[in-house]
């Protein structure tokens, strides 16, 4: 007996980013992807180049996403997880946003723009950044896409990343989508 399978190919950028408090940003990205997903070609990570637009203007980045995936489900559908990070002008990165979009499961060219928070400190913490920079981090990013324990955080609210992506699908006949 055959066993059902479907490949899924994702061609796109993380554009760039919008409406955050300064400028220098990079994000680093990642493809999370559950059980019975596999990756036949490409890399599921990467981090952009600092871009530093006049104030108010989008940062741009068009970092290259290109993943090829075989499936035997539609179960736990790939989600791009992304981080939003700023450079100083010392040279030090501090966190500006986490945010992921489920990546689309229909063919063709999508155009996603990705809400973004960080974890809101307490009134010390908040004043610390202000004033010596740093902000607040979680301890570990996995849940980032999960949204179960999301929801017992204080956060607030950031920028939007831009993210063009084109989805080819082969066999997905199969699973009727």
């Amino acid at each position: 007996r055959r066993e059902l399978t479907m490949e899924v190919h994702f061609i796109g950028e993380v554009y760039g980013a919008r409406g955050f408090p300064d400028t220098s940003l990079f994000c680093k990205w990642e493809i999370v992807a559950g059980d019975g997903w596999t990756l036949l070609e490409g890399v599921r990570e990467g981090q952009t180049q600092v871009d530093t637009p006049i104030e108010g203007e989008t940062s741009v980045w068009c970092h290259p996403v290109d993943v090829h995936y075989k499936a035997i489900t539609v179960a736990n559908w790939p989600k791009l997880k992304l981080s939003v990070w700023h450079r100083d002008s010392f040279g030090r990165n501090e966190l500006y946003g986490y945010g992921f979009s489920h990546l689309p499961c229909a063919a063709g060219y999508h155009a996603l723009e990705c809400a973004t928070w960080r974890p809101k400190g307490s009134f010390f913490e908040e004043l610390t950044s202000y004033f010596l920079g740093g902000t607040p981090q979680l301890c570990s990013d996995e849940f980032v896409v999960s949204g179960q324990e999301r929801k017992q955080l204080r956060s607030v609210t950031m920028g939007n990343v831009i993210v063009n992506v084109g989805v080819v699908l082969k066999d997905h006949h199969m699973y009727d989508i």
